[in-house]
Order: structure tokens, then sequence, then C-alpha cells
């Protein structure tokens, strides 16, 4: 008779292994959970070989314990840092303000829902909804990038996210007031010129 492939576990009253499941530990090693059976040792295996189709399929090598926060905050280091002061500024700021409750989600854990409720939780601001759409994108799209998450992360994460109408501020001319306000103004030469030229 062939011995069996997997361990048979008497407490457990099933068949059991480890098996990668696409994931790393903190320590950069690989991950591996407990994948069991109760019919036989041929049906465990077949759920291995699902197991892994599933990893090479989504092709990412998930980022284990990196919480999607963490991971946000290196990618501004990482991607923004030849950006100006202000770029840098406009998307760390947002990730700390915004992103905060991300801090005990895993990269690998996050989904659609995350940001829709962000964006409902601050749909009294639509451009900050904007800003925090167009950084989450970001951030995504380098993980998937980086392998982090599956490709399919772009349109499972992404895609139909509602967010509240936005409505540009219309530009006015200047008032009475302010038109003698700009003609009175004492700057320096250079600053003058270039007011004088927006002015008139």
């Amino acid at each position: 008779m062939a011995k069996a492939k997997y361990t048979y576990n008497e407490k457990r009253k099933e068949w059991v292994t480890l098996a990668w499941d696409g994931t790393y530990n903190a320590d950069g090693s690989k991950h591996r959970k407990m994948i069991s059976s109760k019919k036989s040792s041929k049906d465990l295996e077949e759920k291995i070989r699902l197991l892994k189709a599933a990893v090479e399929s989504n092709g990412a090598t998930l980022a284990g314990n990196v919480s999607f926060y963490d991971y946000a905050m290196q990618w501004v280091e990482t991607s923004k840092g030849s950006k100006s002061a202000q770029t840098k500024e406009m998307y760390s700021g947002c990730i700390r303000r915004h992103f905060d409750s991300f801090r005990p989600i895993l990269l690998q854990d996050i989904k659609h829902r995350h940001l829709q409720q962000l964006i409902n939780a601050n749909s009294d601001k639509p451009r900050t909804c904007q800003i925090i759409q167009l950084t989450f994108k970001q951030v995504v799209k380098s993980a998937v990038r980086d392998h982090y998450l599956p490709k399919s992360a772009l349109e499972d994460v992404l895609e139909d996210i509602s967010l509240p109408e936005y409505v540009k501020k219309e530009k006015r001319p200047l008032t009475e007031l302010e038109r003698k306000a700009v003609k009175k103004v004492k700057l320096d030469p250079r600053k003058n010129a270039f007011l004088k030229i927006l002015f008139y």
C-alpha cells in the first residue's frame, strides 16, 4: 500500500499540512497556513493545488504584516521624494489625516468598501474626497507594481467609487475696493511689475 503524502492528525481527525499562502512574515520568510481535509490525503493535495494556482494567478507576493497605512507612508517617501515639498505634503498630509483608520488593516486586506467608507465620511468636503481617492489609487497601483497586490485589485478595489459632486468656485472680477488696493499697495519693483501686469 502506497504511503500517504500528508500527515494524518489523530487529535484533529483530519489530514493536515502547511502551505505557502503567497504572503511573507515580517522577517521576510514565507508565511505558511494550515491546510486540512477530513476526507483524504488526496483531497488535501487538491486543496493545496488550488491554493498554489490562486497565488500564481494573482501574480502577487503579498506584503505579510505590512499595514496599508505604513505602506502608504513608505510610498510617499519613495515615489514623491523628488517632488516639491508642497506636493509631498499634500499626499503625506492626506495619509496622516484620513488613512489613520487603516493602521490595523493589512495591505493585502484592503477592500473597495474601505475607500468608499472613507469617501462617505468626508462627503461634505468634495475636494478632499478627490484628494483621498487620488492618493488611495496611487498607493494601490504602487502595491500592484511591487507585486504586493494582485492586478485584479485595480478593478476590485478602485472601480465604481461614488464621489460627491465637486463644483469649482467661479472666478469673479475684483471689487472697486480691491482695485484701489492693488494700485496703492507698496511692493519692491519686481513684485510691483508682476502685479501691474496681472492687474492690467
